[in-house]
């Protein structure tokens, strides 16, 4: 008979939990090292959290806004038809081009209009150009180029001009249509009696956005407390308008800055003049390039009258010099009250002075308005803009009208440029090489690059500044004055910085 033999009761239910109450003392002591004390850098994975990541993007897609022709408001086209306004005989033209390595180009009316769809004339040239024209009504247009690779030379421009030689916008007016901005800034003419000035917005994206207006005015450098507010709200996909004469009256000259909350806009300021019953002139002004110390505005001529528009946030000194093909002749000394807006008089452009350089000592905003005067009790504008020298750029001349290139060369050591022309089609006109001396303006008529050409582009320019002084049959057979001028568009990459970093504000 054998003998069971037994365990002694417990000892595996003691030997479990001795063991878990030592692992429980372990976790608690490695959690109270992970509080109390620092791990050695090389066991902690590095990180960023607590700073700010940059990210470059460049942008593919290019979108230029093209506005509607100037109108009347309708409460303008009430009374007595011997004393209503009118807008006569105006008409108006646009002109795109895009090049480099560009896929698809297309011109698009914002409304129901029919869209156009640019190509290439000849796709073994070696230029890629693709040109086209629209006529302008009373819907803006949009041209959207796509690139497919995003580099120097590669890019679009657009241009609009109007002009009449009946009713309240007699003249020409012109301008280089503007991409979409979150923030743009104007300098631009009197708002007292008898001028008319309009912001209009353009908000291509899906959704609302409401653009705030600050004015500073010439009466003082503090920013002026707004008649009719400081806000308009631009619905998508829509445009608005914002009445900167009632806003701010009675000033020699404004600096409108124009932000927009949700969504970027395409901005740019319609202005008119009237004396009585006789028009005075129309233009379109768009927006400045970032404060600078050298500024040279291209585009003059013998016998306009010209009034500088200037402001800077500190005071400031200037040195005015008028350029030709001889270099800079003759200058004059001006000074700025910080934040106040200039309207200075220079009189009229001597002869043969085809640019206005201005130097500061503080970095300025600066336009030029330059008037003249018909024999027929009639007056016409322009607002011109510096310029801003890129390596590549082209500028486009709608249909109806003529341009004048005037080239500068801003540096101090003689440069060349490479200019080649394009007809409406794309089609390449001509190619020219320019020697430009330093400091020193040179004119050109796009039609010495071929018969035709509508379309200029400028390579290896890094150093020189241009636009386009246009100017149309119709009205100068008319017997009366005209003054407009197209800015260029710089082909070079453009790129976006995006920061990204911890917002204390977002709770995981």
């Amino acid at each position: 008979m054998s003998k069971e033999t037994k365990k002694p009761a417990g000892r595996g239910s003691l030997w479990r939990l001795s063991l878990g109450g030592f692992s429980i003392l372990i976790v608690v002591a490695l959690v109270a090292c992970l509080v109390f004390f620092r791990l050695p850098s090389f066991m902690v994975d590095k990180t960023d959290a607590t700073s700010t990541k940059t990210h470059e993007v460049s942008q593919r897609t290019i979108t230029s806004y093209c506005p509607a022709r100037m109108s009347l408001d309708d409460a303008e086209k009430v009374g007595d038809e011997q004393f209503r306004a009118s807008e006569g005989d105006l008409a108006a033209s646009a002109m795109m081009g895009s090049f480099g390595s560009v896929l698809t180009s297309r011109i698009s009316p914002m409304g129901e209009g029919q869209s156009k769809t640019l190509s290439d004339p000849d796709p073994l040239d070696g230029e890629k150009a693709m040109v086209g024209s629209h006529d302008v009504g009373s819907e803006a247009l949009t041209f959207t180029s796509n690139l497919y690779k995003v580099e120097s030379g590669a890019g679009s421009t657009a241009s609009m001009v109007s002009w009449a030689t009946e009713g309240d916008f007699k003249g020409v007016q012109g301008l280089r249509c503007p991409d979409a901005a979150m923030e743009s800034s104007f300098l631009l003419p009197t708002t007292r009696q008898g001028w008319t000035q309009h912001l209009v917005a353009y908000n291509p994206s899906s959704k609302a956005t409401k653009v705030t207006i600050s004015i500073h005015g010439s009466a003082s450098g503090s920013r002026m407390n707004l008649a009719n507010g400081s806000m308009m709200t631009v619905a998508p996909g829509g445009h608005a308008s914002f009445n900167l004469s009632a806003a701010a009256p009675d000033q020699d000259g404004i600096y409108v800055t124009a932000t927009s909350s949700q969504a970027p806009v395409a901005l740019m300021v319609t202005i008119s003049a009237m004396s009585g019953l006789e028009s005075r002139g129309s233009d379109y002004a768009t927006a400045l390039e970032a404060a600078s110390r050298d500024l040279i505005i291209p585009g003059v001529r013998g016998a306009d009258k010209v009034l500088l528009l200037a402001r800077s946030e500190k005071n400031a000194s200037l040195k005015l010099t008028w350029l030709d093909g001889q270099g800079g002749q003759g200058s004059d000394d001006r000074k700025l009250e910080a934040g106040r807006t200039a309207a200075i008089d220079l009189g009229e452009v001597p002869e043969g002075k085809t640019a206005l350089r201005i130097t500061a000592d503080e970095p300025i905003n600066a336009v030029v308005k330059i008037q003249g005067d018909s024999e027929k009790d009639q007056s016409d504008f322009a607002i011109l803009n510096p310029g801003e020298a890129a390596v590549s750029g082209a500028v486009t001349v709608p249909e109806n009208t003529k341009g004048r290139l005037t080239l500068v060369n801003g540096s101090q050591k003689q440069t060349s440029v490479s200019l080649t022309g394009f007809d409406k089609t794309g089609k390449k006109t001509g190619h020219r090489e320019v020697v430009l001396d330093p400091s020193k303006a040179e004119e050109f008529a796009p039609e010495d690059l071929g018969a035709d050409t509508t379309a200029v582009r400028m390579d290896e320019a890094e150093q020189v500044i241009w636009n386009a002084r246009i100017e149309v049959d119709k009205v100068r057979e008319a017997g009366l004055v005209g003054l407009a001028s197209v800015m260029p568009t710089a082909l070079l990459p453009r790129t976006a910085v995006i920061h990204a970093g911890p917002d204390s504000a977002i709770l995981p």
